[in-house]
């Protein structure tokens, strides 16, 4: 049996461990990290938009496994199997939906799983149909559409705008403005001294009220207290004096209504009334009677004598 050296074994070692770390690092670095536990999944997809080994596997936006290896299936219409890693401790519903997304235009592409409701997990090992999913450059034919007919636009605006230059509407419409500023320029001119006149009356004003303005505080304090007298005190009493007359004017109504009192019984007695009504009446045909025959109710004498005028009233 051969003997091996002490620095043999060191460089076996050695070499041991460095073989190991490279492994490790190239795994790493491609997502798979060896002191974890993963299951394998197969997705079937129909295209796969860019996506290669050691892309990301996401849920929710968090990195949970890597893409381990994507084969062209020629005996299946040419669909693409794709075999992820992912790590054990998630557990996927099977109802769970699997797409090829792209987070960015400057991003890799990605597997992203949907969760799904199932009470039930897939089991390592299994396959499933994964979504079609949108390339990134899909619907830039739409997009180009759109753009070609912003530019459209710009483009007959521009003709517009070059039109009216050349034109000259835009000239025209320039010395219209020149001539108007030259005639606000010669007005302000003519009445410069009737503008100044202006101003120092109003500075006069201002300073006047500036001037008095103790004054005027002092007349709205007063009419302040004024108003609030009236509102206190005689407003009150005047409100006071109207509630007591209509609670007077109540009192005598409901006297009315009851038969109470002279206006009360005139209103309820209709006997008081015809009563009155019939003395009216006979006051009215004797006045009418005196004023026909005065002599029935008016004694004259003459030279001592003293003739009956008042006849018998008959029997």
């Amino acid at each position: 049996m051969a003997k091996f050296s002490k620095s043999t074994i060191k460089i076996a070692i050695f070499s041991v461990v460095a073989l190991f770390i490279l492994i490790w690092g190239i795994n790493y670095l491609q997502g798979f990290d060896i002191f974890k536990k993963y299951n394998k999944y197969y997705v079937i997809f129909d295209r796969t938009d860019g996506l290669l080994a050691s892309h990301s596997v996401v849920i929710n936006g968090v990195i949970v496994g890597t893409v381990d290896k994507i084969e062209l299936m020629t005996d299946n219409n040419n669909k693409v199997l794709v075999r992820l890693n992912v790590e054990r401790k998630v557990k996927i519903p099977d109802n769970t939906t699997v797409q090829i997304t792209s987070p960015s235009l400057l991003s890799s592409p990605q597997v992203e799983f949907f969760y799904g409701t199932s009470t039930t997990n897939w089991q390592d090992g299994d396959t499933v149909i994964g979504l079609n999913s949108a390339g990134i450059f899909d619907g830039i034919d739409d997009l180009l559409v759109s753009i070609k007919s912003t530019v459209v636009s710009l483009d007959t605006i521009c003709a517009s705008v070059k039109g009216t230059i050349q034109s000259g509407a835009l000239d025209s419409t320039m010395h219209n403005i020149a001539s108007i500023t030259e005639e606000v320029d010669q007005i302000i001119a003519a009445n410069r001294g009737k503008i100044n006149g202006i101003v120092t009356d109003f500075n006069t004003f201002t300073s006047n009220i500036s001037r008095n303005d103790q004054k005027i505080d002092s007349v709205i304090n007063n009419l302040d207290k004024i108003s609030t007298k009236l509102a206190g005190e005689e407003v009150s009493q005047a409100i006071t004096n109207v509630s007591s007359a209509i609670q007077h004017l109540d009192s005598v109504l409901a006297l009315m209504e009851n038969g109470t009192g002279t206006l009360g019984k005139l209103s309820t007695n209709d006997s008081l009334y015809n009563n009155l009504k019939n003395s009216l009446e006979s006051l009215d045909l004797l006045l009418k009677d005196l004023k026909a025959n005065p002599k029935k109710y008016i004694n004259v004498t003459v030279f001592g004598k003293k003739e009956k005028s008042v006849a018998k009233k008959e029997d």
